[in-house]
């Protein structure tokens, strides 16, 4: 049989990114829209029984249409969900929970200790809250080689000696750059044996995309540039831009007049400027003037990340010419 674990998905939570209101309503239905994907795509691939492990739901007052959508969405795929959820969960939720024949809620000890035994199989898996995640290699017996173990709100899984966070979610991770993405655990027994496979599952992918600028350019010309970049990039993506090439020190990029721009066709968007100045500064050595020595200043201060000197040069190069500050 196989048998799918999930956890952390969080519904009526906030997202960890910074975005705009227009979006929030959405970024709620997009919690239940994960689960929808991830039910689906566990059902098409075989598996029987889902577990969520925990974090179903957020701690703050959850809507009852909330519930209910979560509610619809377990019990339309054809497969046995058992919710395992953190005690704090079951505060002010409980009680309105839907009835469905597809869910069993089952509420741990007060000792975090649950065992969950799959109808039909010898399987009986052991969750335990409270274990620290460096632990779990310590708490896979012989008799019981898949264990769920839950400390704060994070969700382990240990399988065979070895072991990995669980988290469900719209994002592919919870940022650019953080390499626990989302998705869930799919395990498959046959002759006592188990075997794991992690299957990526996300309404909202991280993308990346540089863009190379060889020249200045308008504002015009940069969104077109950059609009070509990521044509063929999914619009529902979390899009980061990263700019790159060699510019004039006196040229500005406004990104986030850039970012605004895009906003309009990608559920969120960061522009990062990474274009390396066009400045020799080995030719300002015998230069004595005023600007000469603010950039050989700048350049030499090592508390200052490239990108705070190059933004720092930019502008401090305009001011000194009487130029402004922007194109």
């Amino acid at each position: 049989m196989k048998l799918m674990i999930c956890a952390n998905l969080g519904v009526g939570g906030l997202p960890a990114i910074d975005l705009p209101s227009s979006k929030i309503d959405q970024w709620q239905s997009d919690r239940v829209k994960a689960l929808t994907m991830a039910l689906k795509d566990a059902s098409r691939r075989g598996a029987e029984v889902c577990i969520i492990a925990g974090g179903l739901f957020t701690q703050d007052f959850i809507a009852q249409s909330q519930l209910s959508a979560v509610m619809k969405t377990v019990g339309g795929h054809g497969i046995a969900v058992k919710y395992v959820p953190f005690l704090r969960e079951l505060d002010g939720v409980e009680g309105r929970l839907p009835k469905t024949g597809a869910l069993s809620v089952i509420v741990p000890r007060e000792d975090g200790r649950v065992d969950i035994k799959i109808e039909g199989t010898a399987t009986s898996i052991p969750v335990v809250t409270g274990t620290g995640l460096e632990e779990l290699e310590d708490v896979v017996r012989p008799h019981t080689p898949i264990s769920i173990i839950r400390s704060g709100s994070d969700v382990g899984v240990a399988l065979n000696g070895g072991s990995r966070l669980v988290r469900l979610g719209p994002l592919a991770a919870s940022g650019f750059g953080d390499r626990i993405g989302s998705g869930y655990l799919l395990i498959e027994t046959a002759d006592h044996k188990y075997s794991a496979e992690w299957i990526e599952c996300a309404v909202h992918p991280f993308v990346v995309c540089e863009v190379a600028i060889d020249r200045p350019q308008s504002s015009r010309e940069l969104v077109g540039t950059v609009g070509n970049a990521i044509k063929e990039v999914n619009r529902d993506a979390c899009l980061r831009v990263e700019l790159v090439g060699h510019l004039p020190l006196d040229v500005y990029i406004n990104t986030d007049d850039l970012a605004e721009q895009l906003e309009r066709y990608f559920f969120y968007v960061e522009v990062v400027d990474e274009c390396r100045l066009d400045l020799n500064i080995a030719d300002l050595d015998t230069d004595v003037s005023l600007l000469a020595e603010f950039v050989r200043r700048v350049v030499g201060d090592d508390s200052l990340s490239k990108a705070e000197k190059t933004r720092i040069l930019r502008c401090g190069w305009n001011a000194l010419n009487g130029k402004g500050l922007a194109e």
